[in-house]
């Protein structure tokens, strides 16, 4: 067996051990805490999916964090499985090793001012829907309410009469998708409020707050920059990408599930960001020690 064969092997094994592990905390070791409104369960699934993102790199990070999902999902569910979460948590693993990679080199100038202007380019985006749907006269403000926007047979009336810019076009078409738009015309509305927001607000939010992530990790690097792994960095990294990742799932939990539906998208926000944070500091402080300890132990270099 070849030197890479081995090594790929040795990469798998260490994802999948991880990924059992992060799947057992995930279902059998919760903290219950009582919050208003919302019911919050702090899991420490993600101490372990921090391993293979750092170690191996993006792709695996994002693999075990979606596997862990998912596994989680199918033997311990708390609610209706919903693919996009996984989506999401791959993607967050992914983040999470990019963000490692830029802190433990360094964030140089350049490449803070490529990052940052590729996450601007999402806002951009977000707002040119935005814009484009008020002047079409689809929604009003910085975003859309079920109640506010145009029943189906006007959005279609005014998609044949071409009075709909592109981009407008673009935004109304994907409420088509969704099941039982016929049998209730009110859902139309209801995933066409969904679907603009996150083509609009949502992608303005996660621009913004990508950007602030960006240049944390910028000067947490330049004040950091002796190579070591310290504290401040891991936190960076799981509380960049874990942000990112709940600003996105708070808009898919409320357009799948119904008692979030008609809630406000900072009402649902605020408490899971502040949820993140906690279990984001708590997690860094648990991957500080083990970290340290197989930093000492020698096994991360036989890894």
């Amino acid at each position: 067996m070849s030197k890479r064969s081995s090594a790929l092997i040795k990469r798998i094994t260490i994802t999948a051990v991880m990924t059992a592990m992060a799947v057992v905390v995930k279902c059998v070791f919760k903290v219950a805490l009582t919050i208003p409104v919302l019911g919050i369960q702090l899991s420490f699934g993600g101490i372990f999916t921090f391993f293979p993102a750092i170690l191996f790199g993006p792709l695996y990070g994002g693999v075990a964090s979606a596997l862990t999902d998912f596994l989680g999902a199918m033997i311990a569910p708390t609610g209706a499985y919903i693919p996009w979460l996984t989506l999401t948590a791959f993607a967050g693993g992914v983040l999470k090793g990019f963000i490692w990679i830029w802190l433990k080199k360094g964030m140089t100038k350049k490449r803070t001012v490529i990052l940052a202007s590729l996450m601007l380019v999402l806002g951009i985006i977000g707002a040119s829907f935005t814009i484009s749907l008020n002047a079409d006269g689809v929604m009003h403000g910085i975003a859309a309410s079920q109640t506010d926007l145009p029943t189906r047979d006007v959005i279609e009336q005014m998609t044949d009469d071409g009075t709909l810019s592109p981009l407008s076009r673009a935004a109304v078409s994907l409420a088509q998708y969704n099941k039982n738009t016929e049998k209730n015309p009110d859902n139309y509305r209801k995933y066409l409020a969904t679907d603009i927001n996150l083509l609009t607000l949502g992608l303005e939010i996660t621009s913004l707050v990508s950007i602030a992530v960006v240049l944390c990790a910028y000067f947490i690097g330049k004040k950091h920059d002796d190579g070591r792994v310290s504290y401040p960095k891991i936190l960076a990294t799981i509380l960049g990408s874990g942000i990112v990742v709940t600003t996105i799932n708070t808009f898919i939990l409320k357009a799948f599930i119904s008692s979030y539906a008609e809630r406000a998208i900072l009402i649902l926000w605020v408490p899971r960001v502040c949820e993140e944070v906690l279990v984001c500091a708590l997690q860094a402080a648990v991957i500080s020690l083990l970290y340290d300890a197989l930093e000492r132990t020698k096994l991360l270099d036989k890894i």
